[in-house]
């Protein structure tokens, strides 16, 4: 249902670029913002990939299970199919 809008989205502003003849500030917009996008998505892959190599460790192994082993008999569990 978003590739819809986005696609809609898309498409009014090329053809609305089209009518008022404003095709080449359209363009140019789009190549700024495909630039931006492109720019946060590498900075961000460094940061997740970062965490998501350091978390597991600490989730097995550090403080996280000490807590979780000392109130397992004390969790009240509203979805039991969700394993804690």
């Amino acid at each position: 249902m978003i590739n819809v809008i986005w696609i809609g989205l898309i498409l009014i502003s090329i053809l609305l670029g089209v009518i008022n003849g404003t095709t080449t500030q359209v363009v140019a917009s789009v190549t700024t913002s495909c630039k931006t996008a492109i720019d946060i998505t590498i900075s961000l892959v460094g940061v997740m990939t970062l965490w998501l190599g350091l978390m597991p460790p600490r989730l097995a192994y550090g403080p996280w299970k000490i807590f979780k082993n000392s109130t397992r008999c004390r969790r009240w569990r509203p979805m039991p199919c969700v394993p804690f």
